[in-house]
């Protein structure tokens, strides 16, 4: 399953054949921008990403309900994901709102959420089940809890077996760049050939570039991952950069 975000078309690339379009409804403004999106991409089937009791900004300006009418007229949206489910309560309306060839996926962030798998599997009733992992939430939920580090790699296991037992896809979008990412990529100097993952290379390379130089600086493309993964980067070389610019379209907040 290829995913392709909506950021892409910000570039003026073609959605590849077969891909699937998401589209992370923190980034629209409106309705109204939604159905234009929708209106470009007919042929092509749909991932909606619906931030529920989000903290970081930006955050979608609208609820489940005004997306009622959009989504159940446009059978080209397949997916749609829900942040922040700890139990089968936080999905209940959205299973009672749309038809089962919608396929609900709950986003899992919280140790809570580990501790319910199981009751958060039950309410699904599409033709697939999948989880998706959002790898920091989790550890920052397990830190805030003051529970130990080392919960987060019980944590995993706990989901990664649950999910392999019950025949449930797990997401775990960008994982380079998560905590989870970081220490694989640690692992991965230590133990050469043990873990062999392409998107840890790049960033061993800007390591050495920062162990290598007296001094550092990043222009940085774009906020989210580019922005997390310069910074994580160099943090784990224990060594700041010396100068940054960020060019990016992000919204004031």
């Amino acid at each position: 399953m290829l995913i392709i975000s909506q950021n892409l078309t910000n570039y003026d690339i073609p959605i590849p054949k077969g891909a699937i379009f998401r589209v992370n409804l923190a980034w629209c403004d409106s309705i109204g921008e939604l159905k234009n999106i929708l209106k470009k991409h007919p042929d092509t089937p749909i991932f909606l990403d619906l931030p529920i009791k989000r903290i970081k900004p930006p955050n979608n300006r609208y609820v489940i309900e005004d997306l009622v009418s959009v989504i159940n007229s446009n059978e080209h949206i397949r997916y749609l994901a829900i942040s922040n489910v700890e139990s089968d309560a936080d999905l209940k309306k959205y299973i009672e709102l749309f038809p089962e060839n919608l396929i609900i996926i709950p986003k899992i962030e919280s140790s809570k959420a580990i501790e319910n798998l199981q009751n958060i599997a039950s309410i699904l009733n599409g033709p697939e089940k999948i989880f998706m992992l959002d790898h920091d939430d989790l550890f920052s939920n397990i830190l805030k809890k003051n529970e130990p580090e080392s919960k987060f790699k019980e944590y995993m296991k706990t989901l990664i077996e649950f999910c392999d037992k019950n025949n449930i896809k797990l997401f775990v979008p960008t994982i380079h760049d998560s905590v989870f990412g970081l220490q694989a990529a640690i692992y991965n100097r230590k133990n050469p050939g043990k873990l062999n993952v392409d998107v840890f290379k790049d960033l061993q390379d800007i390591w050495d570039i920062r162990v290598k130089e007296e001094k550092s600086g990043a222009i940085i493309l774009g906020g989210g991952v580019p922005k997390n993964f310069v910074f994580q980067s160099f943090y784990f070389a224990n060594k700041m950069l010396d100068n940054v610019i960020q060019i990016t379209l992000d919204r004031p907040e």
